[in-house]
């Protein structure tokens, strides 16, 4: 970013940020906020250069962290690797009040858990021993056609298996995020099948028994999005 930019005088924007539970605040703080940034999904991004007022709450904290940021980077449109619209900040000074709000929350954090919904076999079981290697999870394997009410409240994270399960992922998808706003990975082999799911709402999308390396990016991007942006 050239200086010019951050001299330019702009009107502050005040956003408050909220996530869902511990454990999407903890990955959003290993992964972004320790490091003094934060990406803001939106279809409007900012210039760079602006200067930007955040307000970051925490599950189970009663007070949020305000932080003074400014617009560093903006992605205008949707990436061809799927990655969506908006705008990261950088801010500073955040590592004391930060820290006291991480120590809170770590000393009662009973780890993540995550639904891997699909039909049984061998994909359902490779996707759930990845996820035991990238995070310590607790994971429950349901089919499509399972009631998802209780456990997508619980969740961190959805992964769905769309080519095992047929069209009732994506009503699992959609039904997913209508009672929850659990964050969700589908997966599927053809391009037009993740569409529909991006469309029912999947935050990320992969093609069926992904690498190591491309479900590991997937999920700390699920993670660590904010359920809510204002």
């Amino acid at each position: 970013m050239s200086l010019s930019g951050r001299r330019q005088t702009r009107v502050p924007i005040q956003l408050e940020v909220e996530y869902r539970t511990t454990g999407n605040f903890l990955v959003a703080f290993s992964t972004n906020l320790s490091r003094g940034g934060l990406f803001v999904q939106t279809t409007q991004p900012p210039p760079i250069g602006t200067q930007v007022k955040l307000r970051v709450k925490a599950p189970g904290v009663d007070d949020a962290v305000e932080v003074d940021a400014v617009v560093a980077w903006v992605r205008a449109t949707e990436s061809d690797e799927g990655h969506p619209p908006g705008f990261g900040v950088e801010f500073s000074g955040t590592a004391g009040r930060f820290g006291e709000v991480v120590d809170r929350i770590v000393a009662s954090f009973r780890g993540l858990r995550i639904l891997v919904i699909g039909g049984v076999g061998s994909g359902r079981s490779l996707v759930a021993r990845y996820l035991r290697s990238i995070v310590t999870c607790e994971i429950l394997e349901l089919t499509a056609a399972d009631t998802l009410g209780p456990a997508a409240q619980q969740a961190d994270l959805a992964i769905v298996d769309i080519d095992s399960s047929g069209p009732e992922a994506f009503e699992a998808i959609r039904a997913t995020k209508a009672r929850a706003q659990t964050p969700v990975i589908a997966l599927a082999i053809a391009q037009e099948e993740r569409e529909v799911a991006r469309q029912s709402g999947a935050d990320e999308t992969l093609p069926a028994q992904p690498s190591f390396n491309d479900l590991q990016a997937a999920v700390i991007r699920a993670l660590a999005r904010p359920v809510r942006v204002t």
